[in-house]
């Protein structure tokens, strides 16, 4: 396997996981959760560019908005052509995944602002959503020390693939026991 070779990797069950990848050409990661239920089932959720929606859709809902997906039953070392760098367990047990799916869908509900960069300049970003969602279930200081722990880990993880990239070595998405 090369450093782009993808693989399943198998997640705790019944707990919620934060997973980055590299956004290219900057310093920057996309914020995900993966929710792997007690039985094994996983979804993606994140704030993202609903690439397809209609102009309706962006009129009532804005540019930017949670989505989420159905994995099937196991987390990818790749997130469409990036990799995974990591993946951070962050709510165990989970919550009801009906429950996260509404916490997930309220969180920055409304607040888009029409496009990317006046999203970021409102503060308005993946990762700021990640932490806004841990808030319901955690103090401010606990959401941001994690945000802190995942954003170093990150950088280190993506500095290992861009030299894995580049000498032609395996990449291992990393999956941590505890955060």
């Amino acid at each position: 396997m090369s450093s782009r070779g993808r693989y399943s990797i198998t997640l705790t069950p019944n707990t919620v996981y934060i997973y980055t990848t590299p956004l290219m050409g900057s310093d920057s990661f996309h914020w995900n959760f993966v929710y792997v239920s007690s039985d094994k089932n996983y979804s993606r959720h994140h704030w993202a560019q609903d690439t397809r929606a209609t102009s309706n859709d962006v009129a009532a809902h804005g540019f930017e908005r949670y989505l989420n997906t159905m994995l099937g039953k196991g987390a990818q070392s790749h997130s469409g052509e990036s990799p995974v760098l990591i993946y951070f367990p962050v709510l165990s047990p989970a919550p009801d995944l009906k429950t996260f799916v509404e916490v997930c869908n309220r969180t920055f509900r409304g607040q888009d602002r029409g496009s990317t960069n006046a999203n970021r300049a409102a503060g308005i970003t993946c990762r700021t959503w990640v932490t806004a969602v841990l808030m319901n279930w955690m103090t401010r200081e606990q959401a941001v020390t994690i945000e802190k722990k995942v954003t170093a880990a990150s950088q280190a993880a993506s500095n290992k693939f861009a030299s894995s990239y580049l000498t032609g070595q395996v990449f291992q998405t990393d999956v941590r026991g505890t955060i």
